[in-house]
């Protein structure tokens, strides 16, 4: 696995966003996404503004096409230092004509805080954000994908108009 300038391991998040059917690609979702380097902390260089303060600088947004997919290269998350959580890549999803709303977080399935517990108090809110790491071209990847609304409260069943 190749490693980051900063030390982490290059990580490909890829996926489709699907619309509320779970069949149809949903074409001009945006999604926002931010998690931890590979100590656990959100690293900062000290001037951001905005969602960069407290998210850090490793975030990113994307776009979907027409065929609904997406795709971040980021490095591999580290949980936080107190291992309270696993590792994950925090998701936000933003639909035309409504307000953004939170997504279960990504998480890989091999870390060992990702147990029983943990998998319990899921509410695969976009659907289930547990994820297999695997190896394509020699590139740590891991498929997430989102049906939009699915388990979110008080969501427009029929859409955004």
């Amino acid at each position: 696995m190749p490693a980051h300038a900063t030390g982490g391991i290059d990580l490909r998040l890829e996926g489709v966003i699907y619309h509320h059917d779970g069949r149809t690609p949903a074409e001009g979702i945006i999604l926002y996404a931010y998690h931890t380097d590979n100590t656990g902390l959100y690293p900062k260089h000290g001037t951001e503004t905005g969602w960069g303060r407290r998210h850090g600088q490793l975030r990113g947004w994307v776009r979907t096409g027409p065929d609904g997919r997406y795709g971040f290269m980021t490095t591999l998350p580290a949980p936080y230092p107190d291992l309270t959580e696993p590792a994950h890549i925090h998701l936000t999803v933003k639909e035309p004509g409504l307000i953004p709303y939170y997504i279960d977080d990504v998480v890989f399935e091999q870390d060992t805080l990702v147990n029983t517990a943990y998998r319990a108090k899921q509410v695969d809110r976009g659907g289930n954000g547990i994820v297999s790491l695997h190896t394509v071209d020699g590139m740590l990847t891991c498929d997430r994908d989102i049906v939009l609304g699915w388990n979110i409260p008080e969501y427009p069943l029929e859409g955004p108009k």
